[in-house]
């Protein structure tokens, strides 16, 4: 699909910034994509300091890999999906959009957003409307802000809260209450992104949901970035973006890197403790390098601790350490990619098209499995689809370690799964689940097999293989590995 692009210089430029910035200066300009270029990318600086307003008129999505600096009172227009659909607005690493003042106006998709540049800011508006529409003017460092002992953003968000690319640094909370992180509960309709939270530490008590993002989430959190630590008691749910997530809630385009750490009988997950109930939940396109580690009676995945729902096009490739299994109950798990894999009934659980590279390791009588550490399933529509795993995987005394299921308890649908036998340990080729031989729909393949072309079931639109990325292993081509 073509883009308009926004460059300085280029062939393939319908306009360039000299000439936007140009015509800026002379009053208010509106950059339209036509039929022939759906799509808008930003791949210049650009700044104005008049009160002139650029809009930007996507037929589809606009990507934005640089600056765009309102240096000015002039307004911003962003809109996408004008004649398709499926469209986004995103920022790239070095993308964000900055405003001089937070009295400036914004337009997103038709919809006027309110500027905040600091999170009190953030709280005290959704305080007063917490369905409105919110975007942040700017970087913001929250050092003077001090620790935080509860969310700073208390009120349950239903509105819309973009981030705009820019980077909220050293948020800390630390909290004794139900819930921590920035938000406390985005509920039913709420969405959060294009958000970087960067040098975090958000610390929940015991009994407890605990996320860098939100300890809560029943909404939509999409194109945000983590990094830091985020931590929790016993019998807590902790993920590095959120900490239990329902009710059709979905995570997309979003990654997590750090830490994340639990005590006895937590869930916990790279990008999200628990994830589970109410209606189908969706992750895709979204990844973890977070070291997960947690004590006995626990589960903990490289992505997500407890899942019930569904994940696709996503990886992990932390290390993932659960201790023992102490305590009669569910049998706790250690899963490169999930912890404890669920379905119920009817409802539909799917992994498809994943990996995990992370070491795994679970302590005496606990599971341990390079993708996932337990499948518990009585629902006759969970799959586990196109995925693989080659990280190293370990269980201690009475515990069960599988190439690519740690243990299961009814019949799972595998289809053109695998795992690596030489990197993982595991190399007995019955062994792709740890309490039952040669499970149907798992194979154990070498290194040297997993590098020399995509393995069966594994599409060539979705995977590739390029010895650049992880050491010529298969990878996602919309999801690169770091």
């Amino acid at each position: 699909m073509r883009r308009a692009r926004l460059h300085r210089h280029g062939p393939d430029a319908s306009i360039g910034i000299k000439k936007i910035k140009q015509l800026l200066g002379f009053g208010d300009v509106k950059l339209v994509a036509g039929t022939q270029a759906n799509d808008i990318a930003v791949s210049a600086p650009l700044s104005w300091a008049n009160g002139h307003g650029l809009t930007l008129d996507a037929r589809h999505s606009i990507r934005i890999d640089h600056t765009i600096d309102v240096a000015g009172p002039g307004a911003l227009t962003l809109t996408t999906n004008d004649g398709l659909s499926g469209g986004t607005l995103s920022f790239g690493r070095s993308g964000n959009v900055h405003f001089w003042s937070t009295s400036n106006s914004l337009t997103i998709n038709d919809d006027a957003f309110t500027l905040v540049d600091s999170i009190a800011a953030l709280a005290s508006a959704v305080a007063t409307a917490p369905s409105g529409n919110y975007a942040l003017s700017g970087a913001y460092d929250a050092t003077p802000d001090g620790v935080y002992a509860a969310p700073p953003v208390a009120t349950n968000f239903t509105g819309a809260f973009d981030g705009l690319g820019n980077t909220i640094s050293h948020l800390r909370v630390n909290t004794t209450g139900p819930r921590a992180g920035l938000f406390a509960w985005i509920d039913l309709g709420g969405a959060v992104e294009n958000l970087v939270l960067k040098d975090v530490a958000v610390k929940g008590g015991n009994n407890c949901e605990v996320g860098a993002v939100a300890g809560l989430s029943f909404g939509r959190i999409e194109n945000v970035a983590t990094r830091g630590i985020v931590s929790g008691g016993h019998t807590c749910d902790i993920g590095g973006i959120v900490g239990f997530s329902s009710n059709g809630s979905s995570i997309l385009s979003s990654s997590s890197a750090g830490t994340v750490r639990g005590t006895h009988a937590a869930f916990a997950g790279g990008l999200a403790g628990t994830i589970t109930g109410g209606a189908i939940n969706t992750v895709a396109n979204s990844h973890s390098t977070a070291a997960v580690t947690v004590t006995d009676d626990s589960h903990a995945g490289g992505l997500i601790g407890i899942f019930a729902g569904l994940v696709t096009k996503s990886w992990a490739g932390g290390a993932v350490t659960v201790r023992n299994q102490v305590q009669g109950g569910p049998l706790a798990s250690a899963g490169g990619l999930i912890g404890y894999f669920l379905a119920f009934g009817s409802d539909t659980s799917t992994l498809s098209n994943c990996y995990a590279s992370g070491p795994v390791h679970a302590g005496a009588g606990a599971a341990a499995g390079g993708l996932i550490g337990v499948h518990f399933v009585t629902s006759t529509v969970s799959s586990v689809v196109a995925s693989y795993s080659f990280g190293t995987v370990s269980a201690g005394a009475g515990g069960y370690a599988g190439g690519l299921i740690g243990y299961r308890y009814q019949n799972v649908t595998t289809l053109n799964t695998y795992w690596d036998m030489t990197q993982s340990g595991i190399n007995d080729g019955s062994k792709g689940v740890g309490n039952h031989a040669n499970d149907a729909g798992i194979t154990g393949l070498s290194t040297t097999q997993l590098q020399s072309g995509l393995p069966q079931g594994f599409s060539a639109a979705v995977w590739a293989e390029n010895p650049h990325y992880l050491n010529g292993l298969p990878f996602l081509i919309a999801n690169l590995p770091d």
